[in-house]
């Protein structure tokens, strides 16, 4: 059942939306976005498992703790304890998936008062992944990025690809987040750990972040910088347009190639260019306070560039912007403009071609004509 479902499911039976009820509210106060999201998604099943809605549960999970019987005092526990066991033996679920359901349902319960904490005897989840992780290569990411039809799906495989970030991350980025210029530093603390994650730009990211702010405008820094026809996107909308291009490409057979399979292939990438692990962490968004094993702020800067010009030519997407992006003093305008040259030469070329192999009959662009009488193609 999917989660869509599982909400329409729960309203049905309860009333209401799982977010309405007192003891949801409570619960999520003070949460991240991202472990809020969780909440709607995995919470709705499991109340529909005991046949109670939340505030139920706990006006008398209190009585239960009241209580002086001990049987009664557990009852949360075991049934929770069932429940997860439910996930793993009737519906399949990694241990990975139902330990994070678990932390979830924990959480309600302890958000709510923390001696409401339930007890849970330990879980054996199993080790093995249901479906093996799959991190692509450059040129199915090149493909995934070529049929992407407009410069914000194109924005958002970069910077998935090059810089690492999760949906959520993605999907918390404003107008002004990013610099506009290749291989600048900057920051942004991650949505679902708060770890900081520290990124530099790319001549690919440069280039798509340029085209797509020209359709976006008019904008003001502080907006949402990916938005859609219903409005800003959030993690799922970003999971959404990935997968719909993964699957436009032809590479949803490889199984385990899902929208943060491209965070593993950044994370290969920079593997491959010899990144030192520390660095590799850093920019990952795995670890923090980094910068005191590096003498401070600006050299920890300095390292986190020079190993994303390192890995570049790992994870380039456009094979001109992998030549121009390597030399120093461009701008992103410059890139930009050479570009378009350099792609306006590839159709002159083509056409050139076509007319060689009789291919085309009329042609009218003065400067392909020009081209065609000094190759002394036409008169």
């Amino acid at each position: 059942m999917s989660e869509i479902a599982k909400y329409t499911q729960f309203i049905n039976r309860f009333g209401k939306p799982i977010e309405d009820f007192a003891s949801v509210k409570k619960a999520m106060v003070d949460l991240r976005a991202a472990t809020k999201q969780n909440y709607h998604n995995h919470l709705p099943e499991y109340f529909l498992f005991l046949d109670e809605d939340p505030d139920t549960v706990i006006q008398n999970r209190k009585a239960d703790l009241q209580n002086s019987n001990d049987e009664q005092a557990e009852r949360y526990d075991r049934k929770t304890h069932s429940y997860i066991k439910h996930l793993l033996n009737d519906k399949h679920y990694t241990g990975r998936s139902a330990s994070g359901i678990l932390g979830n349902i924990q959480g309600f319960f302890k958000n709510n008062a923390k001696r409401y904490a339930l007890d849970i005897k330990r879980i054996n989840y199993p080790k093995t992944r249901k479906v093996k992780k799959y991190s692509p290569t450059n040129e199915e990411v090149r493909h995934m990025f070529n049929v992407a039809d407009n410069s914000r799906n194109r924005l958002i495989i970069a910077l998935m690809y090059q810089l690492g970030p999760d949906p959520v991350d993605i999907a918390s980025l404003t107008c002004g987040d990013l610099p506009h210029e290749p291989y600048k530093y900057f920051e942004k603390s991650r949505s679902k750990t708060g770890e900081i994650w520290r990124a530099v730009t790319t001549p690919d990211i440069i280039i798509e972040l340029t085209n797509y702010l020209k359709i976006r405008e008019p904008y003001n820094l502080t907006d949402p910088l990916f938005v859609g026809v219903e409005g800003p996107l959030n993690n799922r909308s970003i999971s959404q347009i990935l997968k719909i291009l993964i699957e436009k490409a032809g590479l949803d057979g490889k199984p385990g190639f899902k929208p943060t399979a491209l965070r593993d292939a950044f994370e290969d990438a920079l593997v491959d260019a010899n990144v030192n692990s520390k660095i590799k962490a850093s920019l990952m968004g795995h670890t923090g306070d980094i910068e005191h094993e590096y003498g401070g702020q600006n050299r920890l800067e300095v390292a986190c560039v020079e190993a994303m010009k390192k890995a570049y030519p790992f994870l380039s997407l456009n094979d001109t912007s992998r030549v121009l992006g390597s030399v120093a003093g461009f701008s992103a305008e410059e890139i930009e403009k050479l570009t378009k040259v350099l792609t306006r030469y590839d159709e002159i070329m083509g056409v050139l071609e076509r007319v060689k192999n009789g291919k085309l009959m009329h042609v009218d662009d003065p400067d392909l004509i020009q081209k065609l009488k000094d190759q002394g193609k036409i008169k």
